[in-house]
């Protein structure tokens, strides 16, 4: 065999080998169009296998499911986590708002002269200079039992803004960052699975990219369409 034809097939070999850039390319960074990839590939790989010497049929559809219960929960949690910091955040808007009316209190009930001795007792604290209801969850949690102890100390109970609306707005809070503090940490075990799962289904694909390439080097892209790539998505 002559040098030129000898050159020729080394060519040819090498453009059948996919570059690592390549295979990474097809393979989306992002979750929503993973799930789909993997969801789409196993479909295919169920009708039409391959030899995957690594791993198995069984092995690739249980990793598929648990990717998929590990994205529908995180997804879900996470818009829930959304919607319960917004009703959070307006109730710490709403009680750093009201507590201006607990201000005027204790100047009408125990004197404009000294109200700033009181402030501190009743969970008000001194930030910037000033006075204010704290915004940061973990002191409001604090500073609640406080300001609940001092309204009834001082007997501002049946005031409008007084133990019956605190009561009830705290509970309110304290309940959604209980909500807020479970779901993050469940978010957290649950992102970390997944990240497992996504692990082994890549090299899944990266091998599926690579036999398919070996198998048809000449129309391998349109090979790897049937199997559910669809790179022009990404």
């Amino acid at each position: 065999m002559d040098n030129e034809n000898v050159n020729i097939q080394l060519m040819s070999v090498e453009n059948a080998t996919p570059q690592a850039s390549q295979r990474a390319s097809l393979i989306p960074p992002a979750d929503a169009p993973f799930h789909g990839l993997i969801n789409r590939l196993l479909s295919s790989l169920i009708e039409d296998p391959l030899p995957l010497a690594f791993t198995t049929i069984e092995e690739i559809t249980s990793s598929v499911e648990k990717f998929n219960l590990h994205f529908t929960y995180k997804y879900g949690t996470s818009a829930t986590l959304v919607s319960v910091n917004s009703a959070k955040s307006k109730l710490v808007r709403e009680m750093a708002a009201k507590g201006k009316f607990i201000k005027s209190y204790i100047a009408e009930d125990l004197g404009e002269s000294v109200k700033y001795s009181f402030y501190l007792e009743f969970g008000f604290k001194h930030e910037n200079k000033k006075y204010q209801w704290p915004k940061n969850a973990e002191d409001i949690r604090k500073s609640g039992p406080m300001l609940l102890k001092a309204i009834q100390k001082y007997g501002m109970q049946e005031r409008k803004f007084g133990l019956s609306y605190w009561k009830n707005i705290l509970e309110e809070f304290i309940a959604l960052d209980d909500q807020t503090l479970g779901d993050k940490g469940e978010v957290s075990i649950s992102t970390s699975d997944k990240n497992i799962e996504r692990g082994f289904l890549t090299q899944v694909i990266k091998a599926v990219i690579l036999l398919t390439k070996g198998m048809y080097p000449y129309n391998w892209e349109a090979q790897l369409k049937k199997r559910g790539f669809f790179k022009d998505r990404y």
